[in-house]
């Protein structure tokens, strides 16, 4: 799993909603997110492509958004997750992706909170 650190706040213009239908025939929604050790910001996915017979895996790029215990200020870090569709199996499938605030900002002491998670994009490959 590819896990990537704070972007410029720029970055942050590009969210689209959770659930929105994104171009390569995915839906994706958050259903659950938590933090593990003040900076571990732990997500999961449900994903449901549209056309199941075309869409098989794919990556979910997203943004966290932050506030620091120590200074509450708002910031943003990014993560990637991969997902798999088995079309005989279910409909949908799920994924859990993990985006990671370095230790000088959020720590186990001074924990961070999560504030909002957004879909910025959707890869996928076909069958």
């Amino acid at each position: 799993m590819l896990i990537l650190h704070s972007f410029p706040a720029l970055m942050a213009l590009l969210v689209l909603p959770a659930s929105q239908a994104l171009a390569c025939g995915a839906s994706v929604q958050v259903l659950d997110t938590w933090v593990e050790q003040g900076n571990f910001f732990h997500v999961q996915f449900r994903v449901a492509p549209q056309d199941c017979l075309s869409v098989c895996e794919g990556l979910i790029e997203f943004r966290v958004e932050y506030e620091s215990f120590s200074n509450r200020e708002t910031d943003s870090v990014f993560g990637m997750s991969t997902w798999h569709f088995d079309p005989e199996e279910e409909t949908h499938t799920y994924s859990h992706g993990i985006a990671h605030v370095p230790l000088p900002f959020c720590s186990r002491r001074e924990p961070c909170n999560m504030h909002d998670v957004g879909i910025l994009q959707v890869h996928c490959s076909a069958c």
